[in-house]
């Protein structure tokens, strides 16, 4: 996996480096309702603007990850306190002989619900 990491990453960098050599020219960058000018490199200005979308895109997903995340928190707690309310209806209604001291969940809700892993 490191491998197939590295064969892509490694000409995207090689490319990134050509286009930032190849574009050393300057350019201003004009703030219109201030008085602010900018000279700089237009590579690094076309390479800033690419990293602030992806910033910005990251922070809009996770941000509508978050109610995801924030519903499966709750019904998580919800399941364990189902659990329990289950193991003391249990442990009332069995006989005190066949009384279970660590009766296992009837219920799980990570077996039906799990968030994909991103490895980078």
């Amino acid at each position: 996996m490191r491998a197939l990491k590295w064969l892509v990453t490694l000409p995207l960098i090689i490319l990134l480096l050509v286009f930032a050599l190849s574009n050393r020219a300057a350019a201003t960058l004009n703030f219109w309702p201030f008085d602010l000018t900018l000279a700089l490199p237009l590579s690094f200005m076309l390479v800033a603007t690419l990293v602030l979308g992806l910033l910005l895109g990251g922070f809009t997903v996770w941000l509508g990850d978050l109610k995801h995340k924030l519903e499966a928190n709750r019904l998580r707690h919800e399941v364990t306190a189902l659990n329990r309310r289950i193991a003391e209806l249990q442990l009332a209604a069995a006989p005190k002989a066949m009384a279970v001291t660590n009766p296992a969940p009837l219920l799980s809700f990570k077996r039906r619900f799990r968030f994909p892993k991103l490895e980078l």
